[in-house]
């Protein structure tokens, strides 16, 4: 997709960006994240009045998303998505490349000089178990085989 054309149209300020691969156009209104089975839809829902009850819109906040092999990537929460359950909250995570998807929130950390300086000594732990585990396998090839000898 990062070689193809976006088709995207800015409506009362707001860019609304064609999905090809689901099918809807997608927007951000009021600080959250939004899709519609058509453009037609999509502006239809940018001009309905905002509910007086509706909270404050959704800051987008700075993050770090760390996967289950432990893959550290930066980017952004850009809103609350709804989850598969009660219990598991999801956000929307737009990386720095670009890529958005949605998240387990237990998955995304604060982009703080504090989470940063645990990254970087995790990665260096990791680069050194990686050199160990390395050093054990070339010891153990080190192993003489068996040398086994058939009864004549």
């Amino acid at each position: 997709m990062a070689n193809q054309k976006q088709l995207s149209v800015t409506y009362e300020d707001i860019e609304i960006v064609y999905d090809e691969s689901e099918n809807v156009w997608r927007f951000t209104l009021r600080g959250r994240e939004r899709s519609a089975e058509s453009l037609a839809k999509a502006k239809e829902a940018i001009d309905k009045p905002v509910p007086a009850d509706k909270a404050k819109p959704f800051q987008r906040v700075r993050a770090i998303h760390l996967n289950y092999s432990n893959t550290i990537t930066l980017g952004e929460v850009t809103s609350i998505a709804d989850g598969p359950s009660y219990r598991d909250k999801e956000v929307w995570f737009l990386s720095s490349k670009g890529d958005r998807s949605k998240k387990s929130a237990s998955d995304i950390y604060a982009d703080s000089s504090a989470n940063m300086q645990l990254v970087a000594e995790s990665q260096a732990l990791y680069k050194e178990a990686d050199a160990l585990r390395k050093k054990a396998e070339s010891t153990l090839k080190k192993m003489q085989h068996l040398k086994i000898v058939e009864p004549e």
